[in-house]
């Protein structure tokens, strides 16, 4: 009889101990969370020129201009305009060197007189992009944001009024900028 007593303690000491292990090495179960809060990205912005402060922006007149126009600021806001020469296809255009890395947007803000058409080019890791995002667009005339995706080192971009072709008879082309901003990857 104690020979079985024993055998019977040494069973129920085994299903403990296996029991036991179970408990306390298998993984533990959490309560899921109520939802999770997740920190929203917040793209990192930093304007090129606002037209506050004279001289902020370097801008080169391009080779290919043929026309006398003028570049002035008014109340913080940059304004290029010339008047059409109808003999000619005309262009009024400036350079403008950056060399930021890792820029993921280009941002305007500008306001496109009415029959006026706005171009835009620019230099991505030292290669001019082609098609142009904006190409001789036409505006509305009134103010509006253009972003032209970049994707890496935003050598440079140049922007300008122009005619597609010497067809054209409107009076006079202006543009005003208000701003332009890059966008950090």
């Amino acid at each position: 009889m104690k020979k079985l007593t024993f055998i019977g303690f040494l069973i129920v000491l085994v299903v403990l101990i296996v029991l036991g292990i179970y408990f306390f090495t298998r993984p533990k179960v959490e309560k899921p969370a109520e939802k999770a809060e997740v920190a929203p990205v917040v793209p990192k912005k930093e304007i090129i020129a606002d037209f506050k402060a004279p001289g902020e922006l370097q801008m080169i007149p391009h080779k290919t201009n043929n026309v006398e126009g003028k570049v002035y600021i008014s109340n913080d806001v940059l304004e290029l305009y010339y008047l059409n020469d109808l003999k000619k296809r005309d262009i009024f255009a400036f350079y403008i060197p950056v060399n930021k890395p890792d820029v993921k947007t280009l941002l305007f803000k500008v306001r496109i007189q009415p029959g006026t058409y706005f171009t835009v080019d620019v230099t991505v890791n030292g290669q001019l992009v082609s098609p142009r995002t904006i190409n001789y667009y036409k505006g509305t005339g009134d103010w509006e944001e253009l972003s032209i995706p970049i994707g890496g080192t935003l050598n440079a971009f140049s922007f300008s009024i122009g005619e597609p072709s010497d067809k054209e008879t409107q009076k006079d082309y202006k543009i005003e900028i208000d701003w332009i901003e890059i966008v950090a990857i």
